[in-house]
């Protein structure tokens, strides 16, 4: 790839409900990496040393997997959409699974993306795969602290920050900043076992699963289908039936002060509270821990009460410390979208310099 043409990118930010996209031209900064500073061959893991540079939208849009049977169709919808000749010089795709090389697959939708496929398909440059709570990070680091909601005030201190996210699944990552470098550190950590969490909700909930032929991991729970599946499972200890069809209208009810839902919303806060506490432990965030995504934003209310940050803290030992860490909202349903954008834009200012 030239670097001298490298102006057009493309950032798409792939989940297993929507997928989020946009072709901007790149505003080059005078300020860029050194070079030995430039991304190796793993993007999503790579720190810089300078900001990243502005980039002016071409074309943006949000459009619902559902309608399309791959992600190349979902692609080319965007594209049929975007202004004819403007032709992305780099294409990164953050999507919501394991990213281990030029190949990968969703974890919660049956879509493959293979980024030398997508190259040779459209005749692009360059294409880089990132996952998706990479990108979450990298649009956190980049955020203004003043577009973040404080859950639970504390110091930021030097070090590892976390990122979670229920959404169709459950998302986790970490990163690091180092002065003006950022690194990130995806992770598959929803899928790890709920552990200890309340032991005996635990074995009728394992129960439960089993029927599905799941087993009782933090995601289980911890996303749009799992709080659906929570209050189902809920309604039949109960000798009820659920009739709310998917997250944000169990979210809703419990607003209302629907007592089922209620239940259901507190339960699925009080494990997400206690599921953050291990990350933080795990990682030792000392920096504190983000929360991201629609369904997050919906639970402010919750969040904000005590309950939240009680199990958070409920760590034995280390309690005190996890009480004092931050604990921060980022309601903005485009962040994941952003980083993409943010970290496009750094691997055009490293082929620069």
């Amino acid at each position: 790839m030239s670097a001298r043409n490298a102006a057009t990118f493309l950032a798409a930010d792939v989940g297993g409900t929507r997928t989020r996209f946009l072709l901007a031209r790149w505003r080059e900064s005078e300020a860029a990496p050194d070079a030995h500073e430039k991304p190796q061959d793993t993007p999503s893991q790579e720190g810089f040393s300078r900001p990243a540079p502005a980039w002016e939208p071409l074309c943006q849009r949000v459009l619902a997997d559902d309608a399309f049977a791959s992600f190349t169709a979902v692609l080319d919808a965007f594209l049929a959409d975007c202004p004819p000749g403007a032709k992305p010089e780099l294409a990164v795709i953050a999507l919501a699974g394991p990213v281990t090389g030029r190949r990968a697959r969703l974890t919660n939708r049956p879509w493959t993306i293979d980024a030398d496929a997508l190259a040779a398909r459209h005749g692009w440059p360059r294409v880089e795969l990132m996952n998706d709570f990479a990108a979450q990070a990298h649009g956190i680091a980049a955020a203004p602290r003043e577009t973040l909601h404080v859950l639970q005030e504390g110091a930021i201190r030097p070090g590892l920050a976390a990122v979670l996210g229920p959404g169709t699944g459950l998302g986790m990552g970490f990163f690091l900043r180092e002065g003006e470098t950022v690194r990130v550190f995806p992770s598959e950590g929803g899928h790890a076992d709920l552990g200890g969490f309340d032991p005996p909700f635990l074995t009728s909930w394992s129960a439960w699963l089993a029927r599905e032929g799941r087993i009782p991991s933090w995601e289980s729970l911890l996303c749009g289908p799992g709080l659906v599946r929570l209050t189902a499972f809920l309604a039949a200890e109960r000798g009820q039936s659920a009739p709310w069809p998917d997250a944000p209208a169990i979210v809703a009810a419990a607003g209302e002060g629907e007592p089922l839902a209620q239940t259901a919303v507190n339960t699925f806060v009080r494990a997400l509270g206690a599921c953050a506490g291990d990350l933080a432990l795990i990682g030792w965030t000392v920096e504190g821990v983000y929360l991201v995504g629609a369904l997050a934003t919906a639970l402010r209310p919750w969040l904000d009460a005590p309950t939240f940050r009680a199990a958070f803290a409920a760590k034995e030992r280390h309690a005190g410390v996890l009480a004092t860490l931050p604990i921060l909202l980022a309601e903005d349903p485009l962040l994941g979208l952003k980083g993409a954008a943010a970290f496009a834009c750094r691997l055009l200012a490293g082929d620069r310099a």
